[in-house]
């Protein structure tokens, strides 16, 4: 398929879908302007090396938009893991405390009761 005779809307639609990227989208440029600039003279400098670093840059963030909503959903579920998790602990250092609060009232319950046996008798 000749990629430099689509549209951007094309390009980016068969970017999408994995049908084409923007490497071999530039370099299909890139050998089109060897072949035809020594007819039309038509380009000063031509930076192949730039060219091809920007489509690895756009092809990237090509992979990125496609795997984004996988890695949504993996944070997502990664989120509510850990979410489970601290409410576990915090219901468990609630009973803990309970139970600290329960041993804490019999500690002062036996202490009050040694104080006022002398009393009390």
């Amino acid at each position: 398929m000749d990629l430099t005779q689509l549209t951007a809307t094309e390009l980016i639609g068969l970017y999408r879908t994995g049908q084409a990227s923007p490497v071999e989208a530039m370099q299909q440029v890139l050998e089109r302007v060897e072949r035809v600039d020594p007819i039309l003279n038509a380009f000063i400098l031509v930076d192949a090396d730039a060219g091809l670093a920007a489509a690895r840059v756009s092809e990237a963030a090509v992979r990125v938009d496609r795997i984004g909503p996988r890695i949504d959903a993996a944070r997502t579920a990664q989120e509510r893991v850990l979410a489970d998790v601290a409410v576990h602990e915090l219901e468990a250092q609630k009973r803990r405390l309970a139970s600290y609060a329960t041993q804490a009232q019999f500690a002062l319950a036996a202490i009050y009761d040694g104080a006022t046996a002398g009393v009390r008798q």
